[in-house]
């Protein structure tokens, strides 16, 4: 009787080892290439090319970098249109498991040379599905954000379908530092009047440009960018 207990006993542990074992293995790591990824990042429009049919780009995204998951906030597109504001879009587990983001797509993290890649999964009538990979890339600085997205058609038969009008597009994005998100809250006036002092302040100290494209005004300093939302 003894005998048979100890034996189930090891077997237990063993069980336990083992599932221990697969599941740490599984696990991504939180190397500097996924931690580097915390903050909020804003779209640099003169940077990237390609472009998906149909599929906007977000011009803001933040991420929250935990030792179990990522949370994801963006601005959301309704019937073409930003919400302008960022909004949650999800978490991304990084024990590789599925999660179903709030827009009813699955997502499941994984990685690509040790950046986060995240693959999403809209299902769709007839048995076909919309696939997206997006893997996340930082510059050596850290201050710039690259997301290479891909799309792709997997068949009701699991084959991938064929996309017509481009499947790939290259986004860049710039960190948000914290004097962004003050100078975001100040009305237009007062930002402007912050934005001319800083300029007047960096064009003294010779360490400064002031960059304008589109709805996105910024400065850089000393190598870093930094962004401040102005109305269109």
């Amino acid at each position: 009787m003894r005998t048979a207990r100890r034996l189930v006993v090891l077997t237990t542990v063993a069980v336990i080892v083992a599932v221990s074992t697969r599941l740490a293995a599984q696990q991504i790591p939180l190397t500097d290439k996924i931690t580097r990824l915390e903050g909020t990042w804003v779209r640099a429009p003169e940077k990237g090319w390609g472009g998906i049919c149909g599929v906007p780009a977000s011009n803001g995204i933040r991420m929250t970098v935990s030792p179990a998951e990522i949370s994801i906030h963006a601005d959301r597109f309704f019937q073409g249109v930003s919400s302008q504001t960022l909004m949650p879009i999800g978490v991304v587990k990084l024990d590789r498991s599925q999660t179903l983001l709030m827009d009813g797509r699955t997502a499941i993290a994984s990685t690509d040379a040790g950046w986060l890649a995240v693959t999403t999964t809209r299902e769709r009538n007839g048995g076909f599905a919309n696939v997206m990979r997006e893997v996340y890339i930082l510059n050596k600085n850290g201050d710039e954000l690259t997301v290479w997205r891909t799309l792709n058609v997997r068949r009701p038969d699991g084959q991938p379908g064929k996309i017509d009008c481009g499947n790939h597009h290259a986004i860049a994005k710039a960190r948000l530092f914290v004097w962004s998100l003050v100078l975001a809250l100040l009305s237009d006036s007062i930002r402007v009047r912050c934005l001319g002092v800083l300029l007047e302040l960096l064009e003294f100290l010779g360490s400064g440009v002031l960059l304008e494209v589109s709805h996105i005004r910024g400065v850089v300093v000393s190598g870093w960018r930094l962004i401040v939302h102005t109305q269109a």
